[in-house]
């Protein structure tokens, strides 16, 4: 019960051989039929659900190496999205595309690298505010992990792009840094105690950027969990 109203859901499901139909119905009278195949194609499976009401169709295709989702969503201003992306050794390929007719199209493609110790990947990307190229580094160096990250505006030329680093003292400690291109550096000290559940946090900001000359930010936090 929420707020004095019940709450239910009814679910079945019905499976032979390879093909499963699943029904969800819920106490607000919404109904969601899926049918789901496995093995059209080895190590594949395929998913088509739709919801009523909403007018929502879902389908979904999955394979060791790959997946396709896509949704369309039928009412006054229909709705349509669609993602892919798949895998070969230690590359990855992927993107989204959305297509609303009440607003502007949306779409970013990307590619991701991985390494041992290092991922790198590059995205390009339009959230409906220009074309956007967005490049990312996450690796670790003797003991230390160092984050960066590095977006350039199209419409805009301007470039930004942050930096940061961890490195673990001890089990019950680590140090955390990040460097933005603003000028604004920042530091994180967390102190776990010896007593489960209780952390101690103390960090400190200063903008290299402030003419003012103003005094660093600090900061001190103490959590615990019961």
């Amino acid at each position: 019960m929420i707020d004095g109203t019940f709450v239910g859901h009814l679910n079945a499901r019905y499976k032979r051989g390879c093909t499963t139909l699943v029904m969800n119905v819920d106490t607000n009278f919404n109904i969601s039929p899926q049918l789901i195949v496995d093995g059209i194609f080895p190590t594949t499976r395929t998913a088509l659900k739709f919801t009523i009401p909403g007018n929502k169709l879902h389908v979904q295709y999955r394979h060791n190496i790959a997946t396709i989702n896509s949704s369309l969503i039928l009412n006054s201003d229909p709705v349509l999205k669609f993602s892919a992306g798949f895998g070969i050794n230690d590359i990855a390929y992927g993107g989204k595309f959305c297509f609303d007719t009440s607003s502007m199209t949306k779409w970013n493609v990307g590619i991701g690298i991985r390494r041992p110790n290092s991922l790198v990947s590059f995205i390009m990307e339009d959230n409906g505010e220009g074309n956007t190229l967005r490049a990312s580094y996450i690796g670790h160096v003797e003991g230390i992990q160092v984050a960066a990250e590095m977006i350039h505006r199209f419409s805009e030329l301007k470039n930004s792009f942050e930096i940061g680093c961890s490195h673990t003292l001890d089990p019950y400690s680590k140090v955390k840094t990040k460097f933005a291109y603003d000028g604004k550096v920042s530091m994180f000290y967390e102190r776990g105690l010896k007593k489960r559940g209780k952390r101690v946090t103390i960090s400190a900001q200063y903008d290299f950027m402030d003419l003012k000359g103003v005094l660093p930010k600090l900061g001190i936090s103490f959590s615990m969990k019961s």
